[in-house]
């Protein structure tokens, strides 16, 4: 049924649009993207580990547009991006179409679903996003990104869906996204009948409010994920709550992840100010474990960004964190330089 009644809004959606129109004006093709040269220094509890490494995460975008004389906006959005793991090899990350209008953004493609996108989480993710940034890169599936983590319910992430949007009313948003099969991003190339890689018919809803009242700014998130893994249902959700004013932001979550992942739920706090050219954030997180007796796992990090100039950033990083679940503790020191164009 939740097939049949996408696949139905996509079909609506598209009939909408079946008078002839021309391009108001010809489709703008843009190039942009980054490269960031990561430096990490660390220490856990893990064996015949280097201690020190560079990285490079390095990213292109190309953004094609156009708005037809109908008033429907269309285009795509290409995500070329450097694998993980320190090697040279690179492919598509993210790649989806999307048409526009008064009846809302509907997406079609390998891009992050609803509940993803709407979500509301501890601020603090300045530099490579410190608790939400690149440390796993050094330090491997070790908490909080372990299992799901504490910021977000288990989502589908790039895999190839189909996402609607409705317009933003009054400051809210909502949106809905299915993906047959989790983990399969670029499904157009390597679909092979009757193999399962990972969770089965995604179902992703998320709803968003963004405000101000007399100068406090407001960001309030929801989402929900419901997906079938190995047999067994699960129904993870999300809810946080952002307030900023005069440059500082403060907030945080909680996630439900219905024992997925072997995680049962988890919460994180944060805070960041922005003045000028720098931003400082800091922020803790905290899951418990279902398979270990609830065991925590919890990590805390701060980070520092400094724009030396339009498009040049210099940041640094601290991270610390203790999983009981494995008797494993650690730290990690990172400095970074972005470019981006």
């Amino acid at each position: 049924m939740k097939k049949i009644l996408l696949a139905s809004t996509a079909v609506a959606a598209l009939a909408a649009f079946s008078q002839p129109a021309t391009a108001a004006e010809p489709m703008t093709v843009t190039l942009g993207g980054y490269v960031d040269i990561q430096f990490g220094i660390w220490d856990n509890d893990a064996n015949n580990e280097t201690n020190r490494e560079f990285r490079n995460d390095t990213e292109v975008y190309i953004n094609a547009r156009a708005t037809a004389d109908n008033g429907i906006s269309y285009g795509v959005d290409i995500d070329i991006d450097s694998a993980d793991g320190n090697n040279s090899s690179a492919g598509f990350d993210e790649a989806h179409l999307f048409i526009s209008g008064n009846f809302g953004t509907l997406e079609l493609g390998d891009e992050d679903g609803a509940a993803d996108a709407l979500a509301v989480y501890a601020p603090g993710a300045v530099a490579s996003g410190v608790l939400d940034g690149d440390y796993d890169q050094f330090l491997g599936n070790v908490p909080p990104n372990q299992g799901g983590g504490p910021f977000k319910a288990g989502d589908s992430s790039d895999s190839t869906k189909i996402t609607y949007y409705t317009p933003v009313f009054s400051g809210f948003q909502a949106g809905i996204s299915y993906a047959p099969e989790s983990g399969d991003a670029g499904e157009m190339d390597n679909v092979v009948i009757n193999t399962q890689t990972g969770s089965t018919d995604f179902v992703e809803f998320g709803a968003n409010y963004q405000g101000e009242f007399s100068g406090v700014g407001v960001a309030l998130g929801f989402g929900l994920s419901r997906f079938d893994n190995a047999g067994q249902d699960f129904l993870a959700w999300h809810v946080g709550a952002q307030f900023s004013y005069a440059g500082f932001t403060f907030g945080g979550g909680y996630v439900d992840q219905d024992e997925a992942g072997g995680i049962d739920d988890g919460w994180n706090i944060g805070a960041q100010y922005d003045f000028g050219p720098v931003g400082v954030g800091i922020q803790y997180a905290q899951t418990d474990s279902v398979a270990t007796n609830n065991d925590t796992t919890e990590a805390v990090g701060g980070g520092l960004e400094y724009a030396i100039a339009p498009g040049l950033t210099a940041y640094t990083e601290v991270i610390w964190y203790d999983d009981e679940t494995t008797n494993d503790d650690g730290f990690l020191w990172m400095l970074g330089t972005t470019v981006s164009f």
